[in-house]
């Protein structure tokens, strides 16, 4: 450009030079070769990107499924981020990697030109660059610390949401959605505040980067022009513009470039902290402890569970916890010293009776010389839902009876002095009180359990069934199968056993049938029975059960037992964890008995040790186990409908067992047809992203005059820089005045004028840059609020068929590139189009011919005719593909996810090659589409520069046209834009097509936001049928509505009339007439076989599914006419399964509300987890990991209780609330029911076992959604033929529930009458 600038200064006329034409060529074709090389070294940064993005979700997902998670604190949430955050960081910045040296290298080569053009001067444009870099250097340290605070509240953020959605049918029937929300938005806040400071860093750095170069050449024509006296020729001056508005370019991104390598650092260092985490232990080699082929063993083994370090935050309030301690410790051994004469402490000192099998232990005596940091305390075994273990001294068991214990000094929790040994082909069954380390023995057998001393090994393969049922997002089949070839005959075999036929009979597609994320289309038995199918299809030697028969109903534990357990597993050695002891001891052949993180008998079950021997001779009714060839079997089943589990609406169908022992698998499952999907497709929004999208976020970010506003000021900050080029015209042209001297008045105004634009455009980018950060900022927190809002909201149904990684993804992609993105390529869309338009002037009017103007606008015009005709075919591509990777990332964090819950469960079956198999076609398939949309945003790049080589060509034949008539300064200003026209259109198109994709992610969070299907939260809502709409518009209802008092509901009468209840999915309802009547104050049992529609009680009561016909009144007033949040608020319910949440114990008991120490205590006394919680760090202080994961199973029910007691409702509902823990544990809830329920709480019971709710003043029994029976306890027992009485023989302790039933009877001074219930059964 300096040859060509020269050459016209110098041209008189005459015929053009052959060095002219080769200026002007390199000049038009200059930056397409440029292009084209910078596209091959981009092109190897993507495939690098894609490589790096496959290893790190490798690695990840590897670490992940041996991760030992007790040993870290890290949540769900968490760990998605580092694949949806943290790993995508790295990717973007791995094409730029480059920049870093090649910015660096274009850099000194500028300034070495300006040098060559400028001399000396050109020192002054080095100083202020020099200048910029420490200053950067210091903000870019601040923005690298912020962004390091960032992640970690992002982390906080995801694990709150992440907690709230997997646990929403728990947060949903209890109403705490506001208390969540608020809770949400406290962390968004805070992260806001820091995205805040953080982005207002980078305004700075941007600012000091764009205006360097204007700066700098300020300066050097300064020096060049005042200090050294010289004049600057125009060709001196536009070339050297040129040069700094490359340099502008450069370090336009160097700031993006240097952010994007932080944001990377930072997602390695995090990474690679997580990769550093301890894993699980692994087991020995069979050769270790010389074992038969089948055979497991473990040889003086201690146990203990890693600890996670402690939070900065936690670190930080240990030292208050510590001077509370004395004083709870003091508590502690107050109540060691004075225990209930009823409830004596188990092995964590939660206050019980006997246990199962009688028992009963004293207290544990804490004692030692200096201050007691720990009492007796517990860790869960594993996330999957096992038990803890006491800390316990190490040596042979002691007595049980006066036993002393010291505390561990550091506060582990701990399985001592362990010596088992599990013979080839045998069945042991373990048992032991709620939280006595059952379930850490089978962690100790599998190796997830850390050993301190002795061996464990394994000689064969395993399977595993967790307490906690693991189903995976696949078909009923595939879970069954779990890698493992399909063999029908082995199969139909397996399916027979596990009692599924009937219930994969009744599914929509059979086996193939696809079972939603965490089961939800399955009820908690069925979820088990699926688990053990499992394990059973598997060909491994040695089989783990914990606890399979808690979550089946008593006739189905009996089948699974006999047919499964005894039968199909009959050849394999098994260890089966279970509180069935009159079922199961028996049968057994050897009996292990674990109390106080201790195996204290081991043995056959005609052993003579007294702790097996008690066993022996326990049973409900005193009465003698049941001979191994008597053992009743599994009654037919019978016919059932839609039920869904736990009160969750789905269109499951819930069945009792298969045919009875009498029946063989003579046919092949149905295996339907392929489909029978619960999960729905991502929906995927087609075309351009609509108007109506802009108006969302623009009005999030402040509203449409702020936007108006906005776009003045960036056509002023656009304005300005044609602006300076004209003044710096202006100002040369007066240097090269004859005669004029440097410092005369004309110059020094000209130079002024200069000065002037150049400081005007220093101090818009600052006010451009200031600006932004707040509306992005409110932008991104509107939206993150009015989706989290829709989402709490959301029906359960739609949880039931949207994975979690889905949404997941909504609050953590699609947010973070709202919060970093969306503002930034508005601004510069706008910016680049005012430019474009500028440019486009200013090389029109350089032009002094009319011919040459018409050239000039001709090749404009056209190049933005071809320019968008080639951006229409670029933007389709590129906007569906960006849609097609924003849906390719969710089956990928939905399936980590989900690997992660069952992770133990993949590390027994030894399939982490397959699981990790998986995620790599998950990575791969999400790769694909990111790897074509970058080629095709280069395909772009390179349309582009062609294109904008046309103007450039054409302005570069119309100067040489002209060279006569033009003068140095026009035809420097002209060239100087036109060779700027290329970089600008094509960012132009290009930004604005990243805008359209990046306005995907707001038309994501906008979906959510205003479409997602949202309970029905006003007082009578509209609801199917004509009659029911009748009565919700009757004018009573709405009275009824305005007038409810704040005491609502003071009795807790409930009356179901002609209840209709259907659920979406289903082609029948499951109640189509269903009336019954609660009185005041009554506890009223629900039995039934599986699938007779006991959880859907819950469902319509809690209004999860609005009725579709009849009502249900509670203390006279339609629950319909009634807000929603208000009814489930002033409900109780104790769920089957128990969630607990990451916080305090005191946050765990009152997420809602405020309650002094005193009345939790009192709950939790009531409870019998008091002098647990007291042997607690920090007592309610207390941190409960995520899901609860470091108390027992039976321990998260009791806690869960100790909540329920604290909101003193006065209606309670109990959905099998007691299906996981041992009878002593039952034993104490009942006897709870019985003493602080009785005449002030209405209270509603769905149990598997009849002896819970034999003592209620009724039996409400169901089947197949309407009322069989309805009346007290004893007179269904008395009933010849009925129902509940059939149950009650099959349980095979008819006489002890009589017996129950009289006492109960007696003491409330009830007289048997027939027909003495108010039933109506249509």
């Amino acid at each position: 450009m300096l040859g060509l600038i020269a050459y016209v200064d110098t041209f008189t006329g005459g015929p053009i030079e052959p060095r002219a034409y080769a200026y002007g060529l390199l000049v038009a074709l200059g930056p397409l070769v440029a292009t084209v090389g910078d596209v091959h070294t981009f092109n190897i940064g993507w495939v690098l990107a894609t490589k790096m993005r496959a290893y790190l979700t490798h690695a990840v997902s590897e670490k992940a499924l041996t991760l030992d998670a007790a040993a870290t604190d890290q949540t769900v949430g968490q760990m998605s981020n580092l694949l949806s955050v943290d790993a995508n960081n790295v990717v973007q910045f791995c094409p730029f990697a480059s920049w870093l040296w090649l910015e660096g290298v274009q850099l000194l080569g500028t300034l070495g030109v300006l040098y060559y053009i400028q001399g000396v001067a050109a020192m002054g444009g080095l100083a202020v660059c020099l200048l910029a870099f420490p200053l950067n250097a210091v903000v870019l340290r601040w923005i690298e610390v912020l962004q390091e605070r960032l992640m970690k509240q992002k982390d906080a953020r995801m694990a709150l949401v992440s907690e709230a959605v997997t646990a929403i049918r728990t947060v949903k029937l209890n109403g705490w959605e506001p208390e969540f929300e608020g809770r949400i938005a406290k962390l968004r806040a805070q992260e806001v505040r820091t995205l805040l400071r953080l982005q207002k860093l980078e305004a700075i750095t941007s600012t000091m980067w764009l205006t360097t170069p204007t700066i700098a050449a300020v300066a050097s024509f300064l020096i060049k022009s005042l200090w050294l006296g010289e004049s600057i020729s125009a060709a001196e001056g536009f070339t050297s513009l040129t040069l700094f508005q490359l340099l502008s370019v450069s370090l336009n991104f160097l700031p993006d470039v240097i952010n994007m390598a932080i944001q990377a650092n930072v997602g390695l260092r995090r990474v690679s902290r997580f990769l550093n985490l301890p894993d699980v232990d692994g087991r020995a080699p069979p050769e270790a402890l010389r074992m038969p082929p089948g055979a497991a063993a473990i040889r003086n083994g201690s146990f203990q569970w890693k600890q996670p370090p402690p939070s900065e935050q936690k670190a930080k309030s240990m030292s208050s916890i510590w001077c509370c301690w004395q004083a709870a410790a003091a508590a502690d051994d107050d109540d060691s010293e004075a225990p209930n004469e009823n409830s004596k402490p188990n092995r964590d000192g939660a206050a019980g009776g006997e246990d199962e099998a009688g028992l009963g232990v004293e207290p544990l005596v804490i004692h030692g010389g200096g201050p007691r940091k720990f009492g007796v305390d517990l860790l869960e075994a594993a996330r999957s839902g096992g038990e803890g273990v006491a800390g316990v001294e190490e040596g042979s068991a002691p007595p049980i009876e006066g036993y002393t214990a010291t505390a561990a000094p550091s506060g582990g929790f701990q399985l001592r002095g362990v010596d088992l040994h599990l013979a080839p082909n045998k069945l042991t069954v373990v048992y032991g009180p709620t939280g006595s380390g059952k379930s850490t023995l089978l962690s100790a057998l599998l190796g997830d359990c850390p050993a301190t001393a002795g061996a464990v090994a394994m000689n064969g393969r395993a399977s595993y069934c967790p307490q906690k049922a693991w189903v995976a997002n696949a078909t009923l089949r595939d879970n069954v199968l779990f890698g493992q070839p399909f063999e029908q005959n082995r199969y139909d075999q397996v399916i027979e056993a596990c009692a599924l036929r009937s219930d994969i009979a009744q599914l929509p597609k059979g086996d193939l049938t696809e079972i939603g994320e965490r089961g939800v289309n399955l009820s908690g038995g069925q979820q088990q029975r699926v688990n053990l199918a499992r394990a059973c299809y598997s060909r491994a030697s040695i089989v783990i059960l914990d606890d399979v028969l808690s979550a089946v109903d008593a006739h189905v534990g009996a089948h699974i037992f006999e047919r499964c357990i005894l039968g199909w597993l009959g050849g394999r050695t098994r260890v089966l964890v279970s509180h069935a002891v009159a079922l199961t001891m028996a049968r057994a052949d050897s009996v292990v008995v674990v109390k106080l993180g201790r195996v204290v008998a081991q043995g056959p079950p005609t052993s003579t040790h007294p702790e097996i021997m008690s066993l022996a001779s326990f049973s409900p009714s005193s009465s003698p186990v049941v001979p191994r060839r008597t053992l009743p079997s599994a009654s037919p089943a019978a016919k059932t409908a839609p039920v869904p589990s736990g009160g969750a609406p789905s269109a499951a169908i819930v069945s009792t067992a298969a045919a009875s022992s009498g029946t063989a698998a003579a046919t092949s499952i149905n295996s339907g047809t392929a489909g029978g999907k619960i999960i729905k497709k991502e929906e995927r929004a087609k075309g351009a992203a609509k108007l109506k999208i802009y108006v969302v976020y623009l009005r999030a970010a402040g509203g449409l005059w702020f936007a108006l506003g906005f776009c003045l000021l960036l056509a002023v900050y656009s304005s300005l820089n044609p602006v300076q080029s004209v003044a710096l015209k202006q100002w040369m042209q007066e240097m090269e005045v004859e005669g004029a001297p440097i410092s005369s008045g004309r110059v020094l105004r000209a130079c002024g004028l200069y000065v002037a634009a150049a400081c005007g455009f220093v101090f818009i980018t600052l006010c451009r840059n200031v600006l932004l950060p707040y509306a992005s900022v409110r932008a991104s927190r509107g939206l993150h609020g009015g989706m989290m809002h829709a989402v709490l909201r959301a029906r359960i149904s739609w949880f039931e068929a949207t994975p979690v990684g889905r949404i997941l993804n909504r609050f953590s992609s699609d947010i973070s590139a709202i919060d970093q993105k969306v503002a930034y390529q508005f601004k510069d869309t706008i910016g680049t189009l005012f430019n474009c338009l500028s440019i486009a002037l200013v090389c029109f009017l350089g032009s002094s011919e009319l011919a040459s103007q018409l050239v000039v606008l001709a090749a404009v015009a056209s190049a933005w005719v071809i320019s968008y005709a080639v951006f229409r075919q670029y933007r389709i591509a590129a906007r569906e593909l960006k849609r097609l990777e924003s849906v390719t990332k969710s089956p990928l964090l939905a399936f980590f996810s989900e690997m992660i819950s069952g992770a133990a469960v993949v590390r027994a079956f030894g399939d982490e090659t397959r699981t990790l198999d998986l995620a790599d076609t998950k990575v791969n398939d999400a790769n694909r589409t990111l790897y074509y949309l970058w080629c095709t945003n280069q395909w772009l790049r390179i349309s582009m520069n062609a294109i904008g080589s046309l103007v450039t060509t054409a302005v570069v034949a119309t100067v040489l046209w002209q060279g006569a008539q033009l003068n140095g300064g026009d035809a420097g200003l002209t060239l100087s834009y036109a060779t700027q026209f290329t970089q600008a259109i094509m960012w132009l198109f290009r930004i604005y097509t990243q805008l359209e994709v990046s306005m995907n992610d707001v038309e994501r969070v906008d979906e959510y936001t205003s479409t997602l299907p949202t309970e029905q939260y006003d007082a009578s809502p509209h609801y199917a049928g004509a009659e029911a709409t009748k009565e919700a518009n009757h004018p009573s209802g709405a009275h009824r509505a305005a007038a409810l008092s704040s005491s609502w509901p003071a009795d807790g009468a409930i009356e179901f009339r002609n209840v209709r209840l259907q659920y979406a999915s289903a082609n029948e309802p499951v109640f189509s007439s269903l009336s019954f009547r609660v009185a005041p104050r009554q506890r009223v049992g629900v039995v039934g076989r599986t699938g007779a529609g006991k959880s859907s009680l819950t469902v319509a009561l809690f209004r999860a599914v609005e009725l579709s016909g009849g009502s249900i009144t509670i203390d006279g007033i339609d629950h319909r006419h009634v807000d929603l949040g208000r009814l489930r608020r002033s409900l109780s319910i104790i769920q089957q399964e128990p969630v607990l949440f990451q916080g305090t114990v005191r946050y765990n008991m009152a997420p809602v509300g405020k309650h002094t120490d005193e009345e939790l205590w009192h709950a939790l006394e009531r409870a019998g987890l008091a002098p647990k919680i007291r042997s607690l760090v920090g007592g309610l202080a207390f941190e409960v990991a995520e899901g609860g994961s470091n108390f027992s199973a039976g321990e998260r029910q009791l806690l869960c209780m100790a909540r329920a007691l604290l909101r003193r409702t006065s209606v309670l509902v109990m959905d099998e609330a007691t299906a996981s823990v041992d009878h002593a544990t039952d034993a104490r809830i009942q006897e709870m029911v019985k003493r602080d329920f009785r005449g002030n709480t209405t209270v509603f019971t769905v149990a598997h076992r009849l002896n819970t709710v034999v003592f209620y003043d009724r039996i409400l029994m169901l089947s197949q959604g309407s009322v069989l029976e309805y009346a007290p306890p004893l007179e269904l027992l008395t009933t010849a033929e009925g129902a509940f009485r059939k149950l009650a023989e099959e349980s095979g302790d008819l006489e002890g529930l009589m017996q129950a039933a009289r006492e109960s009877a007696a003491d409330t001074g009830v007289v048997v009458e027939q027909n003495s219930s108010w039933i109506s059964v249509d």
